[in-house]
């Protein structure tokens, strides 16, 4: 009786691993489909990259790569670019992640959200924003033009908060018992710690007179708009990466 038993759980366990998975020909159908689909959408234009790179010779592309002053400079601009982008989504994605996968506030929902959002924008888009808000006929356009510069105490003055934050978080004891002082009173550390290091910020950039006076700032068509476009597209993958694995590790450690 008993080995009947068992038989007719392996059936059972048999009949219902069978109802949960997809036939055959299902699996392969779809398997095929993403294949095909990642082949012609990255491998076919990736694979036509070198074969148009090096018609010519593997001499004719060395030169080109090496003595032609545009191709310099486009690769001059990409590690110049990256590197401060890959910086800024360090230090906004650490500090999103933290607060969201810590602390419950008003409009943790939205910041959710306008991470989320770069993933539902077309980069089109995000460009043309770019064009809207900073371009000669844009919002500030005609700021940036006369006297653009005026607004970068305020700027740096404001990441060096930001960074201020996140190394408080970082630096701050995972132990509650070694908590000491002002790291048990991280409100008023943090807002009194952040108007020091913005006056002191600003007084500095403004006692060495490092901005220059009456003098437009380019944003689109340069340096600044290509590191905005850059982050504004890779903002989400640091905050993303990281919200999970704070929230799984939880708060008792």
């Amino acid at each position: 009786m008993s080995a009947e038993n068992a038989m007719m759980d392996v059936r059972i366990a048999g009949s219902i691993r069978a109802a949960k998975e997809d036939p055959v020909w299902v699996r392969w159908a779809l398997t095929i489909f993403a294949v095909i689909t990642v082949g012609i959408l990255v491998v076919v234009p990736v694979v036509n990259i070198f074969v148009e790179a090096l018609s010519d010779g593997l001499v004719t592309y060395w030169k080109n790569l090496f003595s032609d002053p545009d191709t310099r400079h486009s690769i001059m601009l990409t590690l110049i670019v990256a590197p401060i982008a890959l910086l800024a989504n360090l230090v906004f994605g650490v500090a999103a992640a933290w607060a969201i996968s810590r602390f419950n506030f008003p409009g943790r929902t939205l910041l959710t959200a306008l991470i989320d959002l770069p993933f539902s924008v077309s980069p089109v888009v995000a460009g043309l924003m770019f064009v809207l808000i900073f371009g000669l006929q844009g919002y500030f356009g005609q700021f940036l033009r006369h006297d653009g510069y005026a607004i970068m105490p305020y700027l740096v003055s404001f990441v060096a908060v930001l960074i201020y934050m996140v190394l408080f978080f970082l630096l701050r004891p995972i132990s509650v018992r070694a908590r000491r002082g002002l790291w048990n009173r991280p409100l008023l550390t943090l807002s009194v710690g952040s108007v020091v290091v913005f006056g002191v910020s600003f007084f500095l950039q403004q006692y060495f007179d490092i901005w220059p006076h009456n003098k437009s700032l380019k944003i689109i068509f340069a340096v600044p708009g290509l590191v905005l476009a850059t982050a504004f597209i890779t903002f989400p993958f640091v905050a993303r990466e990281l919200i999970p694995v704070l929230e799984a590790t939880g708060v008792d450690e």
